[in-house]
């Protein structure tokens, strides 16, 4: 409910506190890319890997049995788009950055699997699709990624129970 929601902003805004550390070690598939869940770039984070760390944390082991299948589900959609090859790495980075705004959405509003007009579920298509369309060299560098990161940056700071951010965002 209210204090399982309220956990998981903290978390999306930064407070990393309930999570387990992450093995940084080269066998656990880390890279260098943005971290989800403080919004800064950071080195050695396995961006695929924040839910999984948070079914296991004090937060995921609160959860009720329908909201940890939620969790196992928003967890198998972010794991298709770290696991495409055509995705830039860049941009996983950028969407890894979505995983607790998505969860909190899903949790919140069990529509969102239901409706395929969703605010927040049309927004994970549009970055989906976008992200798929971008060049393999596609990095910092290139225009579009400011564009997007802020997009990414204004929802995780934004978000909080409205989709009112999620809706604007979607026509980037």
């Amino acid at each position: 409910g209210a204090e399982l929601l309220s956990a998981l902003t903290r978390i999306q805004l930064g407070d990393a506190a309930e999570m387990p550390a992450e093995d940084a070690s080269p066998e656990s598939g880390a890279d260098s890319s943005a971290d989800p869940l403080a919004g800064a770039v950071t080195t050695v984070v396995p961006v695929a890997n924040v839910l999984h760390r948070l079914k296991s944390s004090s937060v995921g082991a609160g959860m009720n049995p329908l909201d940890r299948m939620t969790l196992d589900i928003i967890a198998m959609l972010f794991d298709e788009l770290f696991d495409d090859p055509k995705v830039p790495s860049t941009i996983k980075g950028l969407i890894g950055r979505l995983q607790i705004p998505m969860l909190k959405v899903a949790i919140a509003d069990k529509s969102f699997f239901s409706t395929k007009s969703h605010p927040a579920r049309r927004l994970l298509d549009a970055v989906g699709d976008a992200a798929l369309r971008l060049p393999a060299e596609f990095n910092d560098a290139h225009p579009l990624f400011a564009r997007i990161e802020a997009i990414v940056q204004e929802l995780v700071e934004g978000y909080q129970d409205s989709l009112d951010a999620m809706a604007e965002a979607i026509s980037f």
